[in-house]
């Protein structure tokens, strides 16, 4: 009986699923719809928060280029945040679709400005609903500045920055916007509209397009007179449009990540016991990186800590079938010890096998840092990089306590002892202290870079002092090797390593699945860390970003090489 019961089993387990068609199409031809909103990470998110990341979309559309049964393409956009690094490589893999003879048509109910110019690049056909609407109005960027709100409160903001363009101060100091500032700004802000407006033109044949974004935003009989669109339809008719010039009568929508089903019982009880079987073979590393730098080990993908970044290098470092890197890096900075650890962990590995950078939307200061850790960095034209230089300091809250009736009694055995502390202001030794600190790492930064990208020290100084820039602007300056996104960087990547086009590619982070995400959660021996994830990938975005600061202020000793504020230009 035991015997028999065993075979059975045997024969269950080898059996296996029958196979699954990903176009959701019964394995026949198949027009092809999927649903582009918004930006998307470049890490892979929880498998309590399973939305795609910018990795799998990349690989969506791969899959759509190269399987003969997708004859056409339907793109449902939104609007997208403005990340024109991730809408440049979109626009790269979807022009390779058309070359394959497949049409790309474009439906929206609202877009901005990027989403728009994003449209008009890729896409052959672009319609929108007749109740939709157009945001093209032209780029804006507001900072805040909040040394008023600060007097009123009695709180004081102590800080010092390293470089004239150093800024991340000036929203806690300033009333408003510095001279330095509003020119890096301008700069920023005039090479997107020339972009947009130059799109304009390819789309409308010529004209004066820099008008049109005055009478924006536009209502969708509007955009069609000008001629923005190409036909008012609903989502239905433009699947229609697409299935007619696919010559095609089926049409699939398919989601950009697959939808797992829930666990069962089994599966619960044998969380944790499985084992993943990895065959030996030469691949190429994809290590994502985004968001603050910050001191420590954390499991947590919405920032990048330096031991558990350092310690995936290293691994890689001595993978043998592990024969190249390429890091793709969406980062404004953050904490300098934590950014200068990575460097160090990249410089060792591109020693050994070679490390191409690619950048997404933003490398600045303690992003561009590590950048300069490579054998060669590309990015898009709009990717923000530069900002090299330093800030530190505190909100200093002695006259808030006192007038709060709080009296703060300090005793000190070392001159500098209470420098740091939030309770009482620098002194004259305190403030020197930190200066000189701060010139110290400053002066480490600029090497970092001129040893990175094999520049004296010198050349690094002209391009340093805390000034962003766009790529663009950073090549003809040598701050970056070539104009190109995530395809051609990899491309480049893959030619360094030696291995062919189509080899084996892995990407870490790996995405957890939900039963992994529940084990670590769930184990006795889980850090607050892990166990608070999802619960800050559940807050609205402009209070996760929030919670964001509140870590990188509280990762750190103070010190740091970061952006100097939030870039949103959509």
């Amino acid at each position: 009986m035991l015997l028999l019961v065993g075979a059975l089993s045997l024969v269950a387990c080898t059996c296996g699923s029958p196979p699954i068609d990903p176009f959701k199409a019964d394995f026949q031809d198949t027009a092809v719809q999927i649903n582009l909103m918004g930006s998307y990470p470049e890490t892979p998110g929880s498998g309590l928060n399973p939305s795609p990341s910018f990795i799998e979309v990349r690989e969506k559309l791969r899959m759509i280029r190269d399987e003969p049964r997708a004859k056409g393409l339907l793109l449902r956009l939104g609007s997208s945040g403005g990340d024109f690094a991730q809408l440049r490589d979109l626009t790269a893999l979807i022009k390779q679709i058309r070359e394959r003879e497949k049409p790309v048509h474009c439906h929206f109910d609202r877009l901005d400005n990027a989403a728009y110019l994003f449209a008009i690049r890729a896409c052959e056909r672009l319609t929108m609903s007749p109740p939709g609407a157009l945001d093209l109005v032209g780029y804006a960027s507001q900072l805040i500045y909040a040394a008023e709100l600060l007097e009123n409160l009695d709180v004081r903001a102590e800080m010092i920055a390293i470089g004239k363009y150093k800024s991340a101060a000036e929203t806690l100091t300033e009333r408003e916007m510095p001279a330095p500032t509003r020119e890096v700004l301008t700069d920023i802000l005039d090479q997107y509209t020339t972009d947009l407006i130059d799109g304009l033109k390819e789309r409308l044949g010529g004209g004066d397009a820099s008008k049109l974004l005055d009478e924006g935003p536009f209502l969708a009989k509007h955009a069609l007179d000008r001629g923005l669109v190409d036909e008012l339809e609903y989502l239905d008719e433009a699947r229609e449009a697409l299935k007619k010039a696919a010559g095609i009568d089926r049409l699939s929508v398919v989601p950009l990540i697959e939808e797992s089903a829930p666990p069962s019982l089994g599966d619960l009880f044998a969380m944790g016991r499985q084992q993943k079987l990895e065959l030996p073979e030469p691949y190429l590393a994809v290590v994502s990186l985004r968001g603050n730098i910050l001191d420590g080990a954390r499991s947590d993908s919405a920032n990048i800590y330096a031991a558990s970044v350092v310690k995936r290098l290293e691994e890689l470092s001595a993978d043998p079938n592990a024969k190249g890197v390429l890091v793709r890096i969406s980062s404004p900075g953050g904490s300098a010890l934590a950014s200068d650890l990575i460097y160090r962990a990249l410089a060792r590995l591109n020693e050994k096998k070679p490390v191409v950078i690619s950048i997404g939307a933003v490398a600045a200061s303690g992003g561009y840092y590590i950048a300069a850790a490579g054998r060669e960095i590309f990015a898009a034209e709009e990717s923000i990089i530069g900002s090299i230089g330093v800030i530190g300091g505190k909100l200093e809250l002695s006259a808030l306590m006192e007038k709060l009736g709080v009296r703060v009694e300090t005793m000190k055995r070392g001159e500098n002892s209470a420098y740091m502390s939030p309770l009482t202001p620098f002194s004259a030794s305190e403030r020197e202290a930190l200066e000189r600190q701060l010139r110290g790492i400053y002066d480490l930064f600029i090497d970092r870079v001129a040893e990175g990208r094999g520049k004296s020290r010198e050349e690094i100084e002209a391009v340093a002092e805390g000034r962003v820039y766009t790529a663009k602007q950073g090549l003809p300056l040598g701050m970056v090797d070539r104009i190109g996104g995530f395809e051609e960087a990899l491309a480049r990547a893959l030619e360094l390593a030696n291995l062919e086009p189509k080899a084996t590619i892995r990407f870490f982070p790996e995405r957890k699945d939900l039963l992994t995400e529940l084990s670590e959660l769930l184990s006795v021996g889980a850090t607050p860390d892990v166990q608070t994830q999802a619960l800050l990938m559940s807050l609205p975005t402009g209070v996760r970003e929030s919670a964001e600061w509140l870590a990188l202020f509280g990762s750190s000793e103070g010190v740091f090489a970061r952006l100097p504020y939030e870039l949103r230009i959509q």
